[in-house]
């Protein structure tokens, strides 16, 4: 018997834990059913969301942040990739390169195999 008193006691002490648990979720859910009406219709709640989460500024506001270019850099001017492999595939400042180098590597190839003749009957005279 009193077995029996001391799981049901710990059945009711676990009821009062799990009404306390729901009473928590009832007033987060009520708060946030409140934030989402605000966020719905109120335009200051609104303009404080975009502010936050997407790093909106007012109207004639200054912003913060300033982004330099690295000391040593010319205005403008784009820094060169760093090595030549990648400035013949045209990564950086020259995409006109690989296109040229191309063709004048077949130009001369084409060149080349032109002044050799295949004609077997030119072999045997």
């Amino acid at each position: 018997m009193a077995q029996r008193r001391a799981e049901m006691a710990g059945l009711h002490a676990q009821e009062g834990a799990a009404h306390a648990r729901i009473a928590d979720l009832e007033r987060k859910k009520a708060a946030l059913r409140d934030e989402r009406n605000r966020l719905l219709t109120d335009p200051a709640t609104i303009e404080r969301a975009a502010r936050e989460n997407y790093d909106f500024a007012a109207p004639r506001a200054v912003s913060e942040e300033v982004a330099l270019p690295p000391r040593g850099a010319s205005e403008g001017a784009a820094a060169l990739p760093a090595t030549p492999v990648d400035r013949l595939l045209g990564w950086g400042g020259y995409p006109w390169l690989l296109p040229v180098v191309v063709g004048l590597i077949s130009a001369l190839f084409l060149g080349l195999m032109s002044s050799v003749s295949t004609d077997p009957r030119a072999e045997a005279r």
